[in-house]
């Protein structure tokens, strides 16, 4: 799904390459293409890894989708993805950890291993949260 997503940066920032009426059309795309997302990250049960980066995609769909709003500007959408891209790495981090100690984090049962691991789950907690966006 990486070449939409090249493509809609491509016409995010110069507006005037996309015709009026095809433009209007790209923000529903995106949110549409991001929904879809969050749609297979709810029925994915193989691994925990997985779901994150179909989060992190949706998240750069929403972006890109609200990027095409006449109201953000490029920074105010730089600094939003800013704070995604810190949460993350560091929630793929934390993942990656928890697997190479030989923890299943498959969602049939991937419980978050909070009392064999507190550090990393306080780590993981705090990196949900900067991904959600606040």
């Amino acid at each position: 799904m990486l070449p939409p997503f090249l493509i809609g940066v491509y016409t995010a920032y110069p507006k005037a390459v996309v015709p009026e009426s095809i433009l209007k059309f790209l923000t529903e795309g995106f949110a549409l293409v991001g929904v879809l997302f969050i749609l297979k990250a709810f029925v994915e049960s193989r691994s925990a890894l997985n779901v994150w980066a179909l989060i992190v995609v949706n998240q750069l769909y929403q972006s890109l989708a609200f990027s095409f709003n006449e109201e953000f500007d490029m920074t105010q959408v730089y600094l939003y993805l800013s704070g995604i891209s810190v949460s993350a790495f560091i929630g793929i981090w934390v993942l990656n950890r928890i697997c190479n100690n030989g923890e299943d984090i498959s969602l049939a049962k991937f419980h978050g291993y909070f009392y064999e691991h507190p550090r990393l789950a306080f780590l993981f907690v705090f990196a949900c949260l900067g991904l959600s966006g606040t």
